[in-house]
């Protein structure tokens, strides 16, 4: 494939016997799932038929040609992408979730709080799930708290509240 991809998400399981895909949107609210009509999953092409959003960062796929549970289980675990020339910048707050996941966590004053293991998404805004050393921490998404994410350095700086942190 002479094509340069983007990866947009990764399916997680399948939604029922008549082929549907369940996938992990790597962007919150990704908009690729409802204005893309062609995706590659493990670098072949498909061509969605329908597609439904589902709470938040996942979205429910009807792919042409995968018509049944067996053809649809194939496709799990497998990574969604789009032509690099389909992609959407993102705005300068927003991130992708691939990209957020694994992030060393610092205070503003260099003190280490973790790694973001997951992003929770509620109604008001978003929480990041922080762990050290097996405790959690959540700290809410907003921009009081976060202060910086540096996706190329893999860091976040954050100033929490007092009581926030474990």
């Amino acid at each position: 494939m002479d094509k340069k991809l983007f990866p947009v998400g990764k399916i997680t399981t399948i939604r029922s016997f008549k082929g549907e895909i369940k996938v992990w949107a790597y962007a919150d609210h990704s908009p690729y799932f409802n204005i893309m009509r062609q995706i590659f999953i493990n670098q072949q092409t498909y061509t969605i038929t329908s597609s439904l959003p589902y709470k938040n960062a996942f979205f429910y796929l009807k792919l042409d040609g995968i018509d049944d549970e067996t053809g649809a289980r194939a496709l799990v675990g497998g990574e969604v992408a789009i032509a690099e020339e389909e992609r959407q910048e993102l705005s300068t707050d927003e991130y992708l979730l691939k990209d957020l996941i694994g992030m060393n966590v610092h205070t503003k004053d260099g003190s280490y709080q973790g790694k973001l293991t997951e992003v929770l998404f509620c109604p008001a805004n978003d929480v990041y799930v922080v762990v050290k050393d097996g405790k959690e921490s959540l700290i809410p998404a907003v921009k009081d708290i976060v202060k910086k994410v540096d996706t190329k350095k893999r860091l976040m700086i954050i100033e929490p509240a007092i009581g926030m942190l474990n």
